[in-house]
């Protein structure tokens, strides 16, 4: 029983770092082309759904 807690919260938690270490390099990236550092302030819905579909592609990765 221990393990498949261990295992879910193993999952969520690495789904949560994918997801957004995701977002913020993509934030950057934005902010960078853009030249405009006060985007950052504000995170956009596509940079958050780009995000977890990266997360949610990795799936298949997590336990290899």
């Amino acid at each position: 029983m221990l393990d498949i807690i261990r295992n879910i919260i193993a999952f969520i938690s690495t789904f949560l770092v994918i997801s957004t270490s995701t977002m913020l390099l993509v934030q950057g990236i934005v902010c960078c082309i853009t030249n405009n550092w006060s985007c950052r302030k504000n995170t956009d819905y596509r940079i958050i759904i780009i995000g977890i579909i990266i997360a949610l592609l990795l799936i298949p990765f997590y336990h290899l």
